[in-house]
């Protein structure tokens, strides 16, 4: 009984709301031949650098991978991508990307891995947007820290 009363006596925090965080330009080099998978192909695209910039970090993406399972039906049913660079004022960092969306939109969770003043969003729940541009050699990832209430 103590359970169902401690249960009971929870009250809703309402939903989760969103604080964008960055916005990250992603160069996409060309495609390997793809490599067969189950139900589809996995594109490996080099990523040849880029930029983020925002209130939560701001640096340069010097290089990274992108490596999508593509199904028949056209969808990409994980977007898998990982950069690393360095923030404005010289501290390293890795990002890992894996979502779920189509070839020209998807939704991920972003990991990130820095350190100083930035070792915070290690700790933080990132969602992203990711939309492909210019024939998919350019992509732009929209972050956004997820807040509980």
């Amino acid at each position: 009984m103590a359970l169902l009363s401690t249960v009971s006596s929870c009250q809703p925090t309402g939903p989760p709301t969103l604080t964008k965080i960055f916005t990250a330009y992603i160069k996409l080099g060309s495609p390997s031949e793809p490599i067969p998978v189950p139900g589809g192909v996995r594109l490996i695209e080099p990523i040849s650098g880029g930029n983020i910039t925002g209130p939560a970090i701001n640096g340069t993406i010097t290089s990274g991978l992108a490596y999508p399972p593509v199904y028949n039906n056209g969808t990409l049913q994980v977007a898998e991508i990982l950069v690393y660079g360095t923030t404005t004022d010289g501290y390293p960092f890795f990002v890992q990307e894996a979502g779920i969306g189509s070839n020209a939109q998807q939704i991920t969770r972003i990991q990130v891995d820095v350190g100083g003043p930035y070792v915070a969003l290690g700790d933080v729940y990132i969602l992203a947007e990711i939309n492909a541009l210019d024939n998919r050699t350019l992509i732009m990832v929209d972050a956004y820290r997820v807040n509980v209430s």
